[in-house]
């Protein structure tokens, strides 16, 4: 006779514990909040249920607005519109919208209509219509509270992307950006990196086509790339791997400009390449004169196969090196020669000011505000 597999007694009594199974011991009202949160995340389930709680508000401010016209009048509709147009994606916005329509009518349909009733709805009905549209025109589908962080990531993660290496003694690196217009994405940005044996710096300055939330995306998509790429290539190959990079990306309008330093810190030595960027500048403290190191190539994104020519120099104690986007000596109406001697003028009081926050003393004093504008100034003591 066939005997029966033994079965351990506590695998009788443990069964697999499922959500559903958990949510039983949780209160609605904290069921609620969480999938309140959700849709300030922009999930699917949290979307439906912010929507379904603003459609039952809705209804609930119908009722009541039957019920006593007085106490609450036709604007309440507006506070579920207000609240959907920060929380809700379109299809659930256009949903709530419908519902407001409705309520509407059945209030209007129960008291009557007067001018200043009119008058109301007009203005809901134009604050609905504003409304809807910023909620299409949302590219990233995401609710506004959610959207409004997200792009605040993006500006501290392209900002706080450029972690500036710490130098060994004697040398010193600063960098600072403005955007363009006080707005709150540049589409300039720098990358810098120490080789494992703190002898070699690289320093890459970009600046990236467009301005705003268009540049700023690029931006940050560039400068991850970049970042990557910063050691994993020979200095000599990384405007060539950058430029593959950008071609890649078939972007219609996209290109960038980019000054690539590497820089040999015991001696002082460096070379310089720049794709489309404007020229090095070197503070030489020996002469108490500034030299003007330009290199040729084209913008990263043009074309498939460029040619790079590096100038090279030597950094000597008391030295600095200025590197800059075209936003600091571009400005309407300004010859772009002009706009480096300006510059020129500005860097001789910063020497003169002892190099104090040298790259914010820069940007404070040189380029347009209609321009994104970036400055990097690396100096040996």
């Amino acid at each position: 006779m066939s005997r029966r597999p033994e079965v351990d007694p506590l695998a009788r009594r443990v069964r697999p514990v499922g959500t559903r199974s958990l949510l039983r011991g949780v209160p609605l009202t904290t069921r609620i909040r969480q999938r309140l949160f959700r849709a300030r995340l922009g999930t699917s389930d949290g979307q439906r249920t912010a929507g379904v709680l603003l459609c039952v508000v809705t209804i609930v401010v119908t009722v009541l607005s039957l019920v006593n016209y007085d106490l609450v009048p036709l604007t309440t509709f507006l506070v579920p519109i207000l609240v959907g147009t920060l929380l809700l994606r379109m299809a659930g916005f256009v949903a709530l919208l419908v519902t407001v329509a409705v309520g509407v009518t059945l209030v209007l349909g129960s008291i009557g209509v007067t001018t200043v009733r009119i008058s109301a709805v007009v203005v809901m009905a134009v604050y609905s219509g504003i409304a809807l549209f910023e909620v299409s025109r949302r590219r990233s589908g995401l609710p506004a509270a959610l959207g409004e962080a997200t792009l605040n990531d993006l500006r501290e993660r392209i900002v706080g992307g450029a972690v500036l290496p710490e130098l060994p003694g004697g040398w010193s690196l600063a960098w600072d950006v403005r955007s363009a217009d006080a707005a709150d994405f540049a589409g300039d940005f720098l990358v810098a990196g120490l080789s494992d044996d703190r002898r070699r710096l690289e320093v890459v300055l970009v600046d990236v086509s467009g301005k705003g939330v268009d540049a700023g995306t690029r931006a940050l998509q560039l400068s991850g790339a970049f970042g990557g790429l910063l050691g994993a290539v020979e200095p000599e190959r990384f405007l060539r791997a950058a430029n593959a990079y950008v071609m890649r990306q078939s972007w219609l309008e996209g290109f960038a400009t980019a000054i690539h330093l590497e820089v040999d810190l015991p001696t002082g030595s460096f070379t310089v390449r720049t794709a489309g960027h404007p020229p090095l500048l070197q503070w030489r403290a020996g002469s108490g004169r500034w030299a003007v190191h330009a290199s040729s190539g084209p913008a990263l994104g043009l074309v498939p196969d460029p040619e790079f020519d590096p100038v090279r120099g030597t950094l000597a104690h008391g030295d600095a090196l200025v590197t800059y986007t075209d936003g600091v000596v571009e400005t309407p109406g300004r010859d772009y020669e002009m706009g480096i001697d300006k510059l020129l003028g500005h860097a001789d009081r910063m020497v003169l000011a002892g190099f104090v926050d040298p790259a914010k003393h820069l940007l404070d004093r040189a380029g347009s505000s209609a321009d994104d504008r970036a400055v990097a100034v690396l100096r040996r003591t």
